[in-house]
């Protein structure tokens, strides 16, 4: 009889320490200070929205699927951000200007920093490099990205800068024709940037990449490719299709 006693006792402690500890571990990722919420993207550019095609949309996918790469961050649900929003705000994202308000919305959604950004410029123009025969226009993108972050619990300005990038795309049609999907691969490139920013200030374990360099096809003939290595291309730099 005191064996069996003392082995359920042995039982009943062991289950108490593993609860305590998962209890311990819960709480201790509960709040890691790598909770994020993206309000919705403000479109303040000359790239007119339509029912179908809104730019604000097409970016924050693109942004909030960057910062996912982080696995160390976790992102608020963009639906919830918006609902939250449209309650609290009755001047809308215009009222995230100030980031007491920003961090007031950051707490209501559980969040330990509150991310908002601006589309300032989304604007194209017809490529031209001199000496390359193109048989398909090309165009040059440029975005503009004004992005804030608020910590949430002080209600400090943690980050506030401009980014931008340009890009060169094939066009069909003429500069009107592009869409928010040709734009958001220039604006690809400036949310690498950003994420990195916004990665080093909320998450102390994280390393950045070594920087490797990206070249875009500048443009494309017959039987030719051309790559812009950031430098002009020279007749050397060629490289057969």
């Amino acid at each position: 009889m005191r064996i069996f006693r003392k082995f359920k006792l042995q039982q009943i402690c062991k289950a108490v320490i593993l609860g305590l500890s998962a209890l311990l571990c819960a709480a201790l990722h509960a709040d890691d200070g790598k909770r994020l919420a993206v309000a919705p993207f403000e479109n303040k550019s000359r790239f007119r929205d339509t029912r179908d095609d809104k730019i604000g949309d097409r970016f924050a996918d693109v942004f909030i699927s960057k910062l996912m790469e982080n696995e160390n961050c976790e992102i608020v649900d963009r639906g919830r951000v918006e609902n939250v929003i449209m309650k609290e705000l009755a001047d809308g994202l215009s009222g995230l200007v100030d980031p007491s308000k920003a961090a007031q919305i950051g707490k209501k959604l559980g969040a330990n920093y509150f991310i908002f950004c601006s589309i300032h410029e989304a604007s194209a123009k017809t490529a031209n490099i001199p000496g390359i025969p193109i048989f398909s226009a090309m165009a040059t993108c440029t975005v503009s990205i004004n992005v804030k972050m608020v910590e949430v619990q002080t209600g400090k300005l943690e980050l506030s800068k401009l980014e931008s990038a340009t890009t060169r795309i094939p066009i069909v049609g003429g500069l009107e024709g592009l869409t928010s999907s040709d734009y958001s691969k220039a604006a690809s490139k400036a949310f690498d940037k950003i994420a990195i920013d916004i990665w080093r200030k909320v998450d102390p374990t994280y390393t950045a990449p070594r920087s490797q360099k990206q070249y875009e096809v500048a443009a494309v003939d017959l039987e030719e490719v051309f790559i812009d290595i950031g430098g002009g291309i020279r007749h050397q730099e060629r490289t057969k299709a």
